[in-house]
């Protein structure tokens, strides 16, 4: 009840600033000051995409203010595990991370934050950046600056020899003739986790289910040129309802919200997923009315600034 009262007079954004520092940060004279750069940060279940929009909006802040930026993502997963760095070292060393609050601060950018307060902070501090936000347009228009975010993913990252390895075995098997569609269904199919949705009845199933099949069947005709299509989702029950369609490929593993997710072979598909989305001559994200319009399939299309197309059908 307070905290409502609260978000009255003040943004949930702040109350997490003013949480954390309460919390996790402390204030010293005696310490030395350490030199001020943008740290990207995470806490909660947020999905990749939501991740990587925050962090490349980071990313461009400090390259905007000048200073040095690092890239601290241990939990739920360990994000050097499957990128790391390609043209800037983003890894943050041990004791460049200050909680002393009189040189940093924990701001957060998350949910339906415009991103207006960054312009507010003092590049002589350390800045701890939660986010899950674009703000790249503010960015361009008060530094003035050209930001493109594939040219911001392509400095930042490439996959990890271990992640790399696997993306070799899917490409051998797939080829490099395809385009790339993905469905989200979350709690609709009764068979992916996920905090909202209801569950359709089996005969709604059916229905949907043949529906998504009708759409791949005329989404080919429409791509005669292309030898496969590559599709994503996140419902297994889809996916082995349409295991009959040899024009369509799936990467082999199991599905989850990376937000939350613990298993390696959630994680390793996640990313391939990702990757090989990048890779499409083109990218699609299929949907109803009451299926959810994801933002995986266009942050991987954005990583390689390849055409992207949304599909209500």
């Amino acid at each position: 009840m307070f905290r409502r009262l609260l978000t009255h007079f003040i943004s949930e954004n702040k109350i997490r600033e003013l949480h954390f520092a309460r919390h996790y940060y402390h204030w010293s004279l005696s310490e030395q000051r350490p030199k001020p750069m943008v740290i990207s940060c995470f806490e909660g279940g947020n999905g990749f995409a939501d991740r990587l929009r925050g962090i490349i909006s980071a990313y461009a802040y400090a390259k905007c203010i000048g200073v040095p930026y690092c890239l601290e993502h241990t939990e739920p997963y360990l994000w050097e595990n499957y990128f790391v760095p390609n043209h800037y070292d983003w890894r943050l060393k041990e004791d460049e991370k200050s909680y002393n609050l009189r040189y940093a601060r924990p701001v957060f950018f998350m949910d339906d934050a415009r991103g207006n307060h960054i312009l507010e902070l003092n590049p002589a501090l350390q800045y701890h950046i939660y986010s899950n936000q674009s703000f790249l347009s503010l960015l361009k228009k008060t530094f003035n600056v050209q930001l493109k975010y594939h040219e911001l993913y392509d400095e930042l990252f490439r996959p990890s020899v271990r992640l790399q390895s696997q993306i070799d075995k899917v490409q051998s098997d797939l080829g490099c003739d395809y385009v790339s569609v993905s469905f989200r269904f979350q709690r609709l199919m009764g068979d992916f986790d996920d905090v909202i949705g209801r569950v359709l009845s089996e005969s709604e199933r059916v229905a949907l289910i043949g529906k998504c099949r009708n759409f791949l069947c005329e989404l080919k005709k429409k791509h005669p040129e292309v030898s496969r299509l590559l599709v994503t989702s996140d419902s297994s029950t889809f996916v082995k309802a349409i295991s009959d369609f040899d024009f369509c490929y799936v990467i082999p593993g199991d599905v989850g919200h990376l937000g939350t997710a613990q298993h390696e072979s959630v994680l390793l598909k996640t990313f391939l997923d990702f990757y090989m989305i990048s890779r499409a001559k083109k990218v699609y994200m299929a949907h109803t009315g009451e299926m959810y319009r994801g933002g995986f399939a266009q942050s991987a299309a954005a990583s390689t600034n390849t055409i992207y197309e949304e599909i209500l059908f």
